[in-house]
């Protein structure tokens, strides 16, 4: 985001208006000579936000991502997730994303844990046992898939028929 925002205003020098939740992002305001950071006003009541319908200089005191994802439909395991994610932000303050990611993202967890049966390469994901299909089939669809080239939508669509594909192989258990 911040390197688009970069490019956006050095080299396009269009009017963008260019939407985020990343607080980062409003130091750039005073680098960045014709950008103007501006935010909805919003009032939270009983754990919702109301939108106000009014724009206001400067950036937001708070990132609203939870409201907006549960008023989105996200699943509620995924917002009672993303709660828990953001306690330990706002109380550690310091390699935040470090802690984070050392594990305790259960996508990287899966992944070292895959084919591991007690080995002592079982860390490692290029000499993990091979995956059944249609895991293997998609992780190997993943590798070749154009990120940078997927919209929001087709990507969240690929996940759909990924999903599809594994619970179908799975017998619609799941995991």
């Amino acid at each position: 985001a911040w390197a688009t925002l970069e490019y956006l205003h050095e080299r396009s020098r269009a009017r963008v208006l260019f939407a985020t939740h990343y607080h980062e992002l409003a130091a750039l305001e005073r680098r960045l000579e014709h950008m103007r950071i501006k935010t909805m006003a919003v009032k939270e009541w009983e754990d919702e936000l109301i939108f106000l319908h009014e724009l206001r200089d400067g950036a937001a005191d708070r990132s609203y991502g939870i409201q907006v994802a549960r008023l989105a439909g996200v699943p509620e395991p995924v917002i009672a997730r993303a709660r828990e994610i953001l306690a330990r932000l706002e109380a550690s303050r310091g390699d935040l994303v470090e802690q984070l990611l050392e594990g305790d993202l259960p996508l990287f967890a899966a992944i070292r844990v895959a084919g591991s049966a007690g080995r002592p390469d079982a860390g490692n994901v290029e000499t993990a046992a091979p995956l059944a299909p249609p895991a293997g089939e998609i992780i190997a669809e993943l590798e070749k898939l154009d990120l940078d080239g997927l919209t929001p939508r087709q990507a969240l669509e690929t996940l759909y028929l990924w999903r599809a594909r594994l619970l179908e192989a799975d017998g619609g258990k799941g995991r």
